[in-house]
C-alpha cells in the first residue's frame, strides 16, 4: 500500500518536457550547417541528430534515426499539435523505409528541422510538407519518470512475496500427573471446566488453587516438547 501512494505522490509531482525549452535549445541554432551522420548542431547534425540532441537537453534518449524516432512516444492527431512534438515524413521513398525525414513542431503551423546541405536547419510551414507527413509523437521525459517508478514499484512487490514469513510459535510443555502426560493448555482447560483428572487431588491441585504457569506448578516432574 506504501509502495501505491509513493506512486502517485512521484507522479503527482514530475517535472514535465519543457516544449519552451526545447523551442529555445532549437531555434538557438537555426541557420546551421546540415551534416549527414551529425549529432551536435553545434558543428552541423542531420534531421534525427539535431531532434536527438534538442530531447537529450532534457535528459530524454531518443534513438539515432528518423525511422526510429517515430517508433516512440505517443501518436498524435495533426489537429492537435502542440510545441515540442515531433513530426515524420517521407521524403525519399527509394531507400525503401516509411520515414525519412524529421523535425519538430513550433507552432502556428511551422516546424523546425534540419532540411538539407543546401538549407540547413530552417523553419518551415507544415503545409509545405504536409503531402509528405507520415505520423507525429509526443514525447515527455514523464512517460519515461512513471515507467521507472512502476518497474520500482514491482521490484518491490516481488521482494515482499520472496521474504520469509515469520511465524510465531507458543510453547506448551508437556506435564506429568500421576504418571500419566498431559499438554499444559489441556490440563488447564481440563482443571478450568472442573474435569476430574486421576488422582489430581492428590497432589493438591484444584481449580481453586490453579497457577496459570502449570509448568511452573510441576516444575520438578514435566518434559518440554
Amino acid at each position: 500500500m506504501r509502495v501505491m501512494f509513493l506512486i502517485l505522490f512521484l507522479m503527482l509531482h514530475l517535472e514535465a518536457f519543457s516544449a519552451s525549452y526545447a523551442e529555445l535549445i532549437a531555434k538557438t541554432h537555426l541557420g546551421g550547417k546540415y551534416v549527414w551522420g551529425g549529432t551536435n548542431p553545434n558543428f552541423g547534425a542531420d534531421c534525427s541528430g539535431f531532434t536527438q540532441y534538442i530531447y537529450k537537453k532534457q535528459n530524454i534518449n531518443l534513438p539515432r534515426t528518423a525511422f526510429g524516432q517515430s517508433q516512440v512516444g505517443q501518436r498524435i492527431n495533426p489537429s492537435a499539435l502542440q510545441k515540442g512534438d515531433l513530426l515524420f515524413f517521407l521524403t525519399d521513398k527509394k531507400r525503401g523505409i516509411p520515414v525519412t525525414h524529421v523535425g519538430m513542431y513550433l507552432e502556428n503551423g511551422n516546424f523546425i528541422h534540419a532540411a538539407s546541405k543546401d538549407k540547413g536547419i530552417i523553419i518551415t510551414p507544415l503545409s509545405k510538407y504536409a503531402k509528405r507527413f507520415v505520423v507525429a509523437k509526443r514525447i515527455t521525459n514523464s512517460q519515461k519518470i512513471v515507467e521507472n517508478i512502476i518497474h520500482f514499484a514491482l521490484s518491490m512487490q516481488e521482494q515482499a512475496r520472496r521474504a520469509p514469513t515469520v511465524v510465531k510459535t507458543t510453547i506448551d510443555p508437556m506435564v506429568v500427573v500421576n504418571g500419566k502426560y498431559y499438554r499444559s493448555s489441556e490440563l488447564q482447560a481440563m482443571i478450568k471446566n472442573n474435569n476430574a483428572l486421576d488422582g489430581i487431588q492428590a497432589i493438591g491441585l484444584h481449580k481453586d488453587h490453579y497457577n496459570e504457569d502449570l509448568s511452573q506448578t510441576f516444575v520438578n516432574d514435566h518434559i518440554d516438547n
